[in-house]
């Protein structure tokens, strides 16, 4: 039997997530001058499905948590520019 996780099935992968998002369907909502919430614009937004991580402002850039592997696991990234951050979610170029 399988285990599910927020609405998916363990092992659902980012590329599975994500397959086929562009910049419209990226929402990101500002939580506090530094933070934000990114989630995909197909799911309500009561939806935890749609959760793709969070946005952080640091020193010298930006700092993205994503949820991956069905929402079991994080992945941390750094960024240069607010751009480059939200770019990483839709895979376009900032």
């Amino acid at each position: 039997m399988s285990q599910t996780i927020f609405g998916y099935e363990s092992g659902t992968t980012r590329g599975d997530i994500l397959a086929g998002l562009t910049r419209d369907d990226i929402r990101i909502d500002e939580l506090s001058p530094s933070r934000w919430r990114v989630t995909n614009r197909r799911f309500q937004p009561e939806d935890r499905r749609g959760l793709l991580g969070f946005i952080e402002k640091l020193e010298d850039g930006f700092e993205v948590m994503e949820l991956v592997d069905g929402w079991q696991d994080f992945a941390w990234f750094t960024f240069s520019t607010f751009a480059e951050a939200d770019a990483h979610f839709s895979g376009s170029q900032p």
